[in-house]
């Protein structure tokens, strides 16, 4: 019996010890979990830089726990960021100004594409077989935009940019960018603007450019990397190292892109038939939208009334000093 009693103890002490390593390991499981950097990025050129930082275990060396978020849609994205379900994000900086109408503060930290007019490529085509060779001759004329984004900032900045009245176009609404491409190229629309990779493939598939922003003298389109308030106070550190790891991948890209070629045509969804002959991207690290683009994004958000009042450059614009 006495056997029996000290067999007994010897189990509970033995069931006691790994329930209390258990709850040790659920334990640092919440902590390491809650001391994840959760970055949110759309599968598309703007974003690789930082989908290599993890790939190549950049952020690790820094000793930051990130992880990458991908997401289908800039909404999706920008709703992850305003319910603190993610860090940081690859957006711009019309849904940046939108989501400090709702009260959510975010801060640029950097540009992430189109620091210059031939990083990153808008296109307004035209459908195959059209007679429409200039954007004036689309007066009347059924275009295919994302309304209140920045697809239609794009629209009006390039018809001002040229003294042209955008108001003469009829602009219709079509957010999916894969629909859009295939209406016009059906002819359901007279144009449409359409970012790389899909402008090439619509141009490959018989559609004409009449407007190609990387060969106009002024820059229009940014994609930006923006943190929220809260963040860059809580995890200043933090955030050092990880725009310190995005600028490393960005360098990397550039200085070599035949290496990273493979994984960036299946990172940005490149389509099959300009897999061989897209260009690589090229970034420009350390680079923060300039003052002028910053009021002109809020000059046109005031005037299409999606925000009462300009936000000054300083409560959109931060660094890590």
């Amino acid at each position: 019996m006495k056997v029996l009693k000290k067999v007994l103890a010897t189990s509970m002490i033995i069931t006691l010890g790994l329930g209390l390593v258990a709850c040790n390991k659920d334990d640092k499981k919440a902590t390491d979990s809650s001391s994840e950097y959760k970055i949110g990025v759309l599968s598309i050129d703007d974003s690789f830089p930082i989908y290599v930082a993890k790939e190549e275990g950049l952020f690790e060396k820094e000793g930051v726990n990130v992880k990458v978020v991908p997401f289908k849609s800039s909404s999706e994205e920008s709703q992850a960021l305003e319910s603190k379900s993610i860090d940081m994000m690859m957006n711009d900086m019309v849904v940046q100004s939108l989501l400090k109408k709702s009260n959510t503060d975010t801060k640029i930290l950097a540009t992430a594409y189109g620091a210059k007019p031939e990083e990153g490529r808008f296109v307004v085509l035209v459908a195959p077989n059209s007679n429409i060779k200039t954007a004036e001759e689309f007066y009347g004329k059924k275009v295919g935009i994302s309304k209140n984004t920045m697809m239609q900032y794009l629209m009006d900045s390039y018809y001002d940019y040229l003294k042209l009245d955008i108001n003469k176009v009829d602009l219709v609404n079509i957010p999916n960018l894969q629909t859009r491409m295939e209406s016009l190229l059906s002819g359901k629309i007279d144009g449409a603007i359409l970012p790389d990779p899909l402008a090439s493939l619509a141009i490959k598939k018989g559609a004409i450019p009449v407007i190609d922003d990387t060969k106009l003298e002024e820059n229009f389109s940014q994609s930006v990397i923006v943190v929220r308030d809260d963040v860059l106070k809580s995890r200043k550190e933090d955030t050092g190292k990880v725009m310190k790891c995005i600028y490393t991948a960005m360098e990397e890209i550039n200085k070599d892109p035949n290496k990273y070629m493979e994984e960036e045509r299946k990172f940005s969804r490149v389509p099959e038939p300009l897999k061989e002959n897209y260009p690589m991207p090229h970034y420009s690290p350390n680079k923060v939208p300039t003052k002028d683009e910053v009021k002109r994004v809020q000059d046109w958000l005031v005037k299409n009334k999606l925000i009462d009042k300009q936000f000054d450059y300083d409560a959109l614009v931060g660094n890590l000093n």
